[in-house]
């Protein structure tokens, strides 16, 4: 009866080693850059698988990484926006099992509809209408 028990015990373990060993998955990861090269914080990035276009976002770390583990095979494209700059869209990525599949992105300034209005609330140096200014001049002042 313990031979029988030892033999599952092993057929379980190499069995269960076998299937770890086995990736069906895969990763796009990579950096989020502005023009001059310095990393973005907080950015969105989307990826989006085009057969299926089931799409998931995260926000970029304090370095401007992104990941998204664990994605099947198949085509994705990912984007990327934040607030002050333009959007970006990455080319379609064919993603292989097993594949680390390195995707920096770089955003141009720009895309933010922003309107300022600048009102003049100037008051007049001289009021003839009334007497609301006043001030005493010295004599001293006036020589």
């Amino acid at each position: 009866m313990s031979f029988l028990r030892s033999l599952i015990l092993v057929c379980a373990i190499s069995g269960g080693v076998s299937l770890r060993a086995q990736f069906e998955y895969a990763e796009i990861l990579g950096t989020v850059r502005d023009s001059s090269g310095g990393v973005v914080v907080g950015a969105k990035v989307t990826v989006r698988g085009l057969l299926t276009n089931v799409q998931s976002s995260t926000l970029t770390n304090d370095q401007g990484n992104f990941s998204f583990p664990n994605l099947r095979a198949g085509s994705y494209e990912v984007t990327t926006s934040v607030t002050g700059f333009r959007s970006a869209k990455s080319d379609e990525l064919t993603l292989r099992v097993s594949d680390r599949l390195r995707v920096d992105m770089a955003l141009e300034p720009g895309g933010t509809n922003e309107q300022v209005t600048v009102v003049a609330d100037a008051s007049p140096l001289l009021e003839t209408d009334t007497s609301t200014r006043g001030q005493v001049i010295q004599s001293k002042q006036i020589q």
